[in-house]
């Protein structure tokens, strides 16, 4: 460290577990733009570019308009309807109308499907990619994940002095009909009474410094692009039921997928309360998040053979949930903020079952609100999803 005390570190990110990071919309792609091919168990993922190429060189694009035009009527007159297949559309065709070079020339890239039956698929949302196409997780999905842990290690070891944000908390839950802004608020100012801080010059003037302005977290390198797999969204429940399959599918990383980015600490500008003086001190925060929620201790301990849904854990690095379909406890402070989990199971059942947005009914959850984990399919074994570990070069 220099006289800027800055820290910059050569990092590597290792998948361990299925994990998926989004692109938003434009990266969900329907039945017309990939084909099934059960022959290989792959999902083959179209250039649209290049499918219209290909149509209109062989006088196919008037077919496939007329086919568009028909699937969009079906829809209309059923809007349960979601018949378009250009898979099956092309063999079709290619029955009717002779032509020359195959539709394979479309096909952007290849992924794994071997566990999933064709008739069980439906729109895809597919991980994000760089410019070149190639997988990559985003600087600021790695940095959300460490923040979130630096806060809830912190406030872990030091809940007392947090004690009055709970309350808040608490009172707002227990009015009834829940305001979230009045929560975002409270959440607010406990990450700016945690993080940020002011300085005075030498001219007496006091400057507003953002705590997490101190850690700069790089795009990884891209990751493989043979090192994907389509995984259907699973839960893991507290009922007689066991789980629940749900007909969205991702397309996620796996293990042993690696790549590399920058990590760089400004330690003038990082709290000193937070006590992050090297990447240690992050891996420090990273694994006592991990534990909270892992352990033998920790809040998933009530879900049965725990152990098998986890990676075999190394003593170097630090552990940390990216990306979505991780679940409700990886992404929040409320376990390190409640006093005790009796506590934490009346406010956070009561909290997610005032939100519209969550359909299950959470109201009478007993052991852990909300009362599910979530989980893919690998072989005949579960793994639990978006654990990764990162480690210094």
């Amino acid at each position: 460290m220099g006289d800027s005390g800055l820290k910059t570190y050569k990092m590597k990110l290792k998948v361990l577990t299925p994990t998926f990071i989004g692109g938003g919309e434009d990266y969900n792609i329907n039945k017309s733009q990939y084909i099934f091919n059960s022959a290989d168990k792959k999902l083959h993922i179209i250039d649209e570019r290049k499918l219209a190429r290909f149509l209109g060189s062989r006088n196919l694009l008037g077919y496939y308009a007329n086919y568009v035009r028909e699937v969009g009527n079906n829809r209309g007159r059923n809007q349960n309807t979601n018949s378009m297949n250009i898979g099956e559309w092309y063999s079709g065709i290619s029955r009717m109308v002779k032509h020359s070079g195959n539709i394979n020339e479309c096909i952007k890239y290849s992924i794994d499907v071997s566990h999933i039956q064709r008739n069980q698929l439906n729109d895809v949302a597919c991980f994000i990619k760089n410019i070149e196409g190639m997988p990559y997780i985003p600087g600021s999905s790695i940095k959300g994940s460490i923040v979130n842990a630096i806060l809830v290690s912190h406030i872990q070891r030091n809940k007392s002095s947090y004690k009055r944000y709970w309350i808040d908390i608490k009172n707002i839950v227990n009015k009834g009909k829940v305001n979230f802004r009045d929560l975002n608020r409270i959440s607010d100012r406990l990450i700016q009474d945690i993080i940020d801080y002011s300085i005075t010059d030498r001219d007496n003037r006091r400057h507003n410094i953002r705590g997490m302005s101190g850690l700069s977290i790089s795009d990884t390198s891209p990751f493989s692009g043979d090192m994907m797999k389509l995984y259907q969204r699973k839960d893991l429940l507290l009922t007689e039921k066991g789980e629940n399959t749900l007909p969205i599918f991702r397309e996620c990383l796996i293990s042993p997928s690696e790549a590399e980015f920058s990590l760089t600490l400004d330690l003038y500008k990082l709290s000193k309360a937070l006590d992050i003086n090297d990447v240690d001190d992050i891996n420090r925060a990273l694994n006592d998040y991990y534990g909270i929620l892992v352990s033998q201790k920790g809040l998933f301990r009530v879900f049965k053979n725990l152990s098998s849904l986890l990676p075999k854990q190394e003593t170097t690095g630090g552990y940390l949930f990216l990306g979505g379909g991780t679940g409700y406890h990886t992404k929040t402070i409320m376990a390190a903020l409640a006093p005790d989990e009796d506590e934490l199971l009346k406010v956070v059942r009561k909290l997610i079952h005032s939100d519209r947005q969550v359909t299950l009914i959470h109201k009478n959850d007993k052991v852990i609100s909300p009362r599910t984990i979530k989980v893919s399919d690998e072989g005949r074994s579960q793994l639990l999803n978006g654990i990764c570990k990162i480690e210094v070069i």
